[in-house]
């Protein structure tokens, strides 16, 4: 945790390289997270009100995921990240999966920890050793 109360994975054990910021989303984060989760979200009339037909899950659980990313060597968007992963995984295919689980980890603690300080014990899971 550095003192802006940003957390940070190191890349090198999933292949990449330099590293991704995450932090508690910003109010423009939420707001385009849920822009974006518009857009993979197809709704149908019935009855004269709309209501949801589908959800693109992946791509919505991969925006949801990017709120918390501050910043990255990737466009932080769903197809910036899966053409990142594309990459890391041409080294081994278990390296986009398994980052994916650490963001996934690091963003549920950040969430977690928003009732009151929002890093209270984040210092040992959210560094990840470069090797």
């Amino acid at each position: 945790m550095d003192p802006k109360g940003s957390l940070y994975i190191e890349l090198s054990e999933y292949g990449g390289e330099g590293r991704i910021e995450l932090a508690p989303p910003s109010f423009r984060r939420q707001t385009e997270t849920k822009t974006d989760i518009a857009r993979y979200t197809k709704t149908k009339v019935v009855n004269g009100k709309a209501v949801v037909d589908s959800i693109d899950y992946g791509m919505a659980e991969i925006a949801i995921l990017l709120q918390f990313v501050r910043k990255a060597p990737f466009p932080i968007n769903a197809e910036g990240f899966l053409e990142y992963c594309d990459s890391l995984d041409e080294k081994d295919t278990k390296n986009s999966s398994e980052l994916f689980k650490k963001i996934y980890e690091v963003a549920g603690e950040i969430k977690e920890g928003n009732a009151g300080s929002p890093f209270v014990g984040l210092q040992d899971q959210a560094t990840v050793s470069s090797g």
